[in-house]
């Protein structure tokens, strides 16, 4: 059976048709679908209750442990990149934002470079006789001009990835801040997000999964009615709550840091969980960074010397190996 309206406009005469279906008395036909299937069961908290979790991981005060650890540099303009062979090295981390990396060439274990930071200055080595280099600047400044101009050295540019490469984004991946409810100087927020995945499942076809999130933003006032994003925090709740991703924000509100925890472990001397597979993409920077801590070597809190978080061009290198201090022009 067939209905119409006629409805006159303007001049025209606008017919509108519809079927009515005798077994639909709303007029609609209808066809099952398959849609993408939400994942549960879903944790539920509150903003109080993903904080005191998130600030938990306070308690790790110290981190020692091997790494595994590959460099890509992209170039998203053009759609290429360079993967780097995964090295070996050892990481050791202590608050508030102490770092030291050393990367070593797999099974020769000859060392590639050392990186350092006491949480205010930086320095790295680069060890391979042909691309000797010693490089120091300060945490917080930004040296986007001054690399720029270094481009134009073949020896900067032969380094890689390295280059851009400093321990604080190390640490804050790691050794985030404490958050609270109501800071003095900043605002808290939480949300619900639901994201279509692809589940790759072994043995089993891919298929298009909802997941649910939640995510803890970190707001600062810049003024009357107006704020600047820090940081998110994503929260799985398919996944017990566990902290599976976090974002770092610029001035601008641009994503400076990527951070994705992939894979976690409970230390013998620790009740946190800490991530032991880890990425850091750092999209104006141009490079992603994977670590994977080696369960077995892991220490948590142990006794960590304040001089190994400063490093120094070795004596025997002489004067001819170039040294770079960002803070100095000409150099």
């Amino acid at each position: 059976m067939n209905a119409g309206l006629c409805i006159k406009k303007g001049g025209a005469v606008l017919l509108i048709v519809w079927g009515l279906s005798s077994s639909l008395g709303c007029g609609l036909v209808s066809r099952e679908v398959k849609v993408p299937q939400l994942v549960a069961p879903l944790s539920t908290a509150t903003l109080e209750d993903l904080l005191s979790r998130l600030n938990d991981f306070q308690q790790v005060r110290t981190l020692s442990a091997r790494v595994a650890i590959q460099f890509q540099t992209e170039v998203p303009e053009s759609g290429l990149g360079r993967r780097y062979r995964t090295a070996d090295g050892r990481l050791i981390l202590a608050r508030p934002a102490n770092v030291r990396l050393l990367i070593q060439a797999p099974l020769v274990k000859t060392t590639i470079a050392e990186l350092a930071s006491d949480g205010h200055r930086f320095q790295l080595l680069v060890y391979p006789e042909e691309h000797r280099l010693f490089v120091e600047g300060s945490n917080d400044r930004d040296y986007t001009e001054r690399e720029e101009a270094l481009e134009r050295n073949p020896q900067w540019r032969e380094v890689g990835s390295l280059r851009r490469v400093r321990p604080q984004h190390l640490t804050e991946a790691l050794l985030w801040e404490p958050v609270e409810a109501t800071e003095t100087n900043g605002l808290t927020a939480l949300e619900e997000f639901r994201q279509i995945e692809e589940e790759r499942a072994p043995g089993q076809k891919p298929r298009w999964i909802i997941r649910s999130y939640y995510i803890i933003s970190l707001l600062e006032p810049i003024g009357p009615n107006r704020a600047r994003i820090r940081r998110k925090f994503w929260f799985d709740r398919t996944r017990g709550l566990l902290l599976v991703r976090q974002q770092v924000f610029g001035e601008a509100g641009e994503i400076r840091s990527e951070i994705r925890y992939e894979e976690f472990t409970t230390a013998p001397n620790s009740s946190s969980l800490i991530p032991v597979e880890i990425r850091i993409a750092r999209p104006y920077d141009r490079y992603v960074v994977r670590l994977g801590l080696d369960r077995t070597s892991l220490v948590i809190n142990g006794e960590v010397s304040q001089a190994l978080f400063h490093l120094e061009k070795p004596a025997e290198w002489g004067d001819a190996v170039r040294v770079i201090n960002l803070d100095r022009k000409g150099n």
